[in-house]
């Protein structure tokens, strides 16, 4: 059985509901990484459907992020659409965002990792999750105009 970005959210949650109260820095740093792939693995299918910008730099990971982050903003300011190209963008903040707890907490042993900063992760996630389902919702229903 193959493992989904929901299952790795979906653990996140379980695994960092042990972690809030602790003085475990292992678990914290451990429930900070396993949110950011929630996220990373949850923007592959949209990331992969966007146009690629004309430059990629870095990793797969900043790849990713820049994919979102230089979604090209072509409708009309105000219309729906323009709208949606926004929030692509956002969301590519947001990665990148929840990126920067990953790395904090996967590389640098100082400083200490926090239970404050695995509840900014969540909340990040959290917000990459409500735009993913919004923007994947619109993508399927018919616009009308603009």
């Amino acid at each position: 059985m193959s493992v989904t970005a929901r299952d790795f959210l979906s653990f996140a949650r379980q695994f960092a509901q042990n972690q809030m109260d602790s003085r475990d820095e292992m678990g914290l740093r451990t429930a900070i990484n396993r949110f950011y792939y929630a996220a990373y693995h949850g923007c592959a299918p949209l990331a992969d459907e966007l146009p690629e910008p004309s430059r990629l730099e870095g990793g797969v990971h900043q790849q990713r992020i820049q994919r979102f982050m230089s979604f090209p903003l072509s409708a009309p300011s105000g219309s729906p659409l323009r709208q949606r190209q926004e929030q692509m963008r956002v969301l590519g903040r947001r990665l990148k965002d929840a990126h920067r707890f990953r790395v904090q907490a996967d590389y640098r042993l100082q400083p200490v990792v926090t239970p404050e900063d695995l509840r900014k992760c969540i909340g990040i996630v959290n917000d990459i999750d409500r735009l993913l389902n919004t923007l994947v919702a619109d993508l399927h229903r018919p616009t009308s105009g603009g």
